[in-house]
Parts: C-alpha cells; sequence; structure tokens
C-alpha cells in the first residue's frame, strides 16, 4: 500500500488494516500471522472447500486406482477364457465329470487364482470350479461347453425329469439348458449303441406315446 501513497501520506498500518477487515467481515474470514512472512487473509468457507477438497482427493485417487485395476483384471481373465480351446462337436467325457484334477484344468489359470484367492478361505475345491465353469458359461454360451453343468442337468433330469427345474437354474447360471440335456441324452444313446429290433432300419419312422402319470410318480412336471 505504501507504493501508492503519496510520500507526505502514510499508509495503514497493517494491525489497523486487520481490524478494519474484522469489523466489516466478522468471523467469516481467517487472518494467517506467520513470522517472518505476509499476512494471509482468506474466507472460511473457501479454506474449508480447499480442506475438504485436499483431503477427499487420495481417497478419489485410490477408488479409481483400484476400480482400474480391476477393470483390468477382468479384461485379463476375459481374454484367458477366450483363448481356450473348445468342441462343440464333441460333449465332455463322463470322466471329467467326476475328475476334480480335469474340472480344475478347465478352468483358466488367471480365473482359477481370483476365485481361489477370493472364496478358498471358506468354500471346497469342487464349488470353485463349479463358479468358474458357471463363470466362463456366461461369458461365452454358445461356445464353451462346462463339464459341471453339462453334468447338473443330467443329474436333474435323471432325478427329477423336471424341464421347469433344470430351464430355472440354466437361466440362474447353474447348469445346461433342458434342450441341451436332451441332445446330449440323445448322442449317449447314439454312441453306446442303443438297442434297435432288425426290422428297423433308416427309413423307418417310429413314435412313442406315454403318460408319466402311472409311470413315474415322482416326476416334479
Amino acid at each position: 500500500m505504501k507504493e501508492y501513497c503519496r510520500n507526505e501520506d502514510d499508509p495503514y498500518s497493517s494491525k489497523y488494516m486487520k481490524r478494519k477487515l474484522l469489523d466489516h467481515f466478522g468471523p467469516s474470514i481467517v487472518i494467517v500471522e506467520i513470522n517472518g512472512k505476509p499476512d494471509a487473509v482468506t474466507f472460511k468457507m473457501t479454506a474449508s472447500e480447499i480442506l475438504h477438497e485436499f483431503y477427499n482427493q487420495p481417497k478419489d485417487e485410490d477408488i479409481q486406482v483400484k476400480q482400474n485395476r480391476l477393470i483390468a483384471a477382468a479384461k485379463l481373465i476375459l481374454n484367458d477364457i477366450k483363448r481356450i480351446p473348445t468342441n462343440k462337436e464333441v460333449y465332455p467325457d463322463p470322466s471329467i465329470l467326476s475328475s476334480i484334477i480335469a474340472n480344475q484344468e478347465f478352468l483358466p489359470a488367471t480365473l482359477r487364482t481370483f476365485l481361489t484367492t477370493l472364496l478358498k478361505s471358506t468354500t471346497s475345491d469342487i464349488k470353485i470350479y463349479s463358479v468358474g465353469q458357471g463363470v466362463m458359461q456366461t461369458t461365452r454360451p454358445r461356445v464353451i461347453m462346462a463339464p459341471l453343468q453339462v453334468g447338473l442337468g443330467i443329474q436333474l433330469h435323471h432325478h427329477f425329469s423336471s424341464k421347469y427345474l433344470i430351464d430355472v437354474l440354466h437361466t440362474l447360471g447353474f447348469c445346461s439348458s433342458y434342450g441341451e440335456i436332451l441332445k446330449f441324452k440323445s448322442s449317449a444313446a447314439v454312441s453306446q449303441e442303443t438297442y434297435l429290433p432288425n426290422d428297423v432300419d433308416d427309413h423307418t419312422i417310429m413314435f412313442s406315446s406315454a403318460d408319466n402319470v402311472d409311470h413315474n410318480l415322482q416326476t416334479l412336471d
């Protein structure tokens, strides 16, 4: 202020200026005094916003970093799922359904590591592999034929013969569809050379009619 005053005029002292500022603005300003440095004057609301932003910034950055890492990990797992060899021409061998090692090897290493880290403390191995195969089947529904998904559908059909039950569990991602199970059973019948009478040839059409009311009372449908 002294630079703007004439030679014969004396500027206001810092104490006088601070007192006038406090008289005018009251408690809405903050005056910071530091020895050897110019005093700093700011509004309390501005100071509060700056401190609040400074306090929240590291947390926001940490959350964003975590989200970016999760997205990168998910893309890595998805890429590994897409790279596994698939064969829709052949159904999983029955020996795979009962083999813990075969079901473990069906999962990509990245997905297996993720699920083991997430679930290992409270979950058995077979549950981890079942969840993993469900993820894979949902990721590539028309390409992958997950052994445990097919196996559960076959077991349900064998014990309950319920289309509704299988379709509900398929919708939830736990087993193959009812149509896929019927295809599997037809394929199994052909591969096992199911017995047919000698008078049945390639040009014969077979019809059958059945009522499960008096055949299997345990059927749910």
